[in-house]
């Protein structure tokens, strides 16, 4: 079967054609016998959102989606994801202010977050691990699913 999308990121527009395969990657039995891990994805790129949803659903996991930072933290009590991932490069609201909203909201204190983002500046990522966020560089994606196993993993425990 043959999908094409076509669209515009930030800057450019694309288009893309691929096959769906019976996904070789997918995950043939779920870590646990209770629902798949809840993610939240907060980035303000469609093309970036898009490829998540493929790629988490070949996975076995439950994504959502916002495409900017003030709609994904309207979603967090809706959504009670087990992993929220947020780009850095936003407007409204950068990914560093998402996620020190998410500290500041108690029931979400302790979620874990990850920060994709194509770089940060210096005086930025000095401040990280005070909010307990890891960083995964874009355009590499395995590092980020692999975190995102790895947590997954710990959270089937």
């Amino acid at each position: 079967m043959y999908r094409k999308r076509e669209g515009k990121s930030n800057k450019w527009p694309y288009s893309v054609e691929f096959q769906l395969f019976p996904c070789l990657h997918a995950r043939q039995q779920p870590l646990s016998e209770e629902l798949p891990m809840r993610i939240l994805v907060i980035d303000n790129d469609i093309s970036i959102r898009e490829g998540m949803q493929l790629r988490f659903g070949f996975l076995g996991y439950h994504a959502t989606f916002a495409a900017n930072g003030p709609e994904g933290l309207a979603m967090l009590p809706e959504v009670e994801p087990q992993l929220a991932i947020v780009d850095y490069r936003m407007a409204p609201m950068d990914g560093l202010e998402v996620a020190h909203r998410i500290r500041a909201m108690p029931e979400f204190a302790d979620l874990p977050v990850i920060m994709y983002s194509s770089g940060l500046p210096d005086h930025h990522l000095a401040r990280l691990p005070g909010l307990k966020v890891d960083l995964v560089l874009k355009p590499s994606t395995m590092p980020l699913f692999d975190k995102v196993e790895a947590i997954a993993a710990s959270l089937a425990v």
